[in-house]
């Protein structure tokens, strides 16, 4: 019988460590799961991080872009507007000259 109560005793021994090897893992587990979540946690928080770089950047971009052809916008009016101007003023000194000339040949 000896024999056999030593098997038990090494059996309970072995069933004891399995359990606490058992509870080791599940707290591992549990520590990895964690770790995990805090790791797909950090990866969203960076990738909201450079989703807004990338929206920043691209508004900037559509800034300086629509400053651009605001610019271009407007050296075209300024163009456009002194082409008018010099026009103008040389329909207005067609008109003076034709002035003069009818009060010379009028006599005044």
């Amino acid at each position: 019988m000896g024999d056999v109560e030593e098997v038990l005793k090494i059996v309970r021994s072995v069933e004891e460590e399995l359990q606490k090897l058992e509870g080791r893992i599940s707290a591992v587990r549990a520590q990895l799961e964690r770790a995990a979540e805090e790791a797909v946690a950090e990866m969203s928080r960076e990738l909201d991080r450079l989703v807004e770089e990338e929206r920043i950047k691209a508004l900037s971009e559509a800034e300086a872009r629509a400053k651009e052809e605001a610019e271009r916008i407007r050296k075209e009016y300024q163009r456009r507007a002194e082409a008018v101007r010099s026009r103008l003023l040389e329909e207005r000194q067609g008109l003076i000259k034709f002035v003069v000339n009818q009060l010379l040949q009028a006599g005044v």
